[in-house]
């Protein structure tokens, strides 16, 4: 998985950093690298979980909750967003 950096912010601890990352959903978000990578990723592993969770709780398939972002993730992760879309398109045309 190949993220679009946007901005990176030094803070005040030289070794931890900041960035403003493009996810391939299309959604941006702030990843923070505090004290090293392996926090890092201790860090990305438990927020993939919790969107396991979220996935697998409205429906849809993730796969095992391992926070790993695999390809049952991301299938699950882009039918929500294809569902919520679809929602949203929907509400938006009946109020005109």
């Amino acid at each position: 998985m190949r993220l679009e950096v946007l901005e990176r912010v030094r803070v005040e601890n030289p070794d931890d950093l900041v960035i403003l990352v493009r996810l391939p959903t299309g959604l941006t978000t702030y990843v923070a690298r505090l004290d090293g990578y392996k926090k890092y990723r201790v860090e990305r592993r438990e927020k993939i979980k919790q969107l396991q969770e979220v996935l697998r709780d409205a429906g849809y398939d993730p796969g095992p909750i391992d926070g790993v972002m695999g390809e049952k993730t991301r299938s699950a992760l882009a039918q929500q967003e294809a569902d919520l879309a679809e929602k949203a398109l929907f509400i938006s045309s009946a109020k005109t």
